[in-house]
């Protein structure tokens, strides 16, 4: 038994292997008499409607030709500053917890 060519495919050999399998599928299922060639022929609209509509759909969440937007080059300046830099919150204890709900500072 021969080897399987193990040599990758171009995508023109992936295609026209792909139409052949389903030339050869379609032509069977008709000549069984299992669909009629204008179910077929009807399917492969609805499909290609189905298609050109996601095309649409992801050309639409592509935007404006993948451009980024806000984003920088490169990272900023690492930042290693004292924590007294930063806000704190100082809260009043009168020990008077009801005035103390939904976050109150009593």
């Amino acid at each position: 038994m021969a080897e399987p060519d193990k040599r990758p495919v171009t995508v023109q050999e992936l295609l026209v292997f792909s139409l052949v399998q389903t030339d050869a599928l379609a032509k069977l299922l008709i000549e069984k008499g299992l669909i009629t060639r204008e179910e077929f022929m009807q399917k492969i609209s609805e499909e290609r409607a189905t298609y050109q509509k996601l095309q649409l759909f992801s050309a639409y969440f592509r935007g404006k030709g993948g451009q980024s937007s806000n984003v920088s080059p490169r990272s900023r300046k690492a930042v290693h500053e004292p924590v007294a830099d930063r806000v704190i919150v100082k809260r009043h204890d009168n020990r008077n917890r009801n005035s103390c709900f939904f976050g109150g500072t009593g």
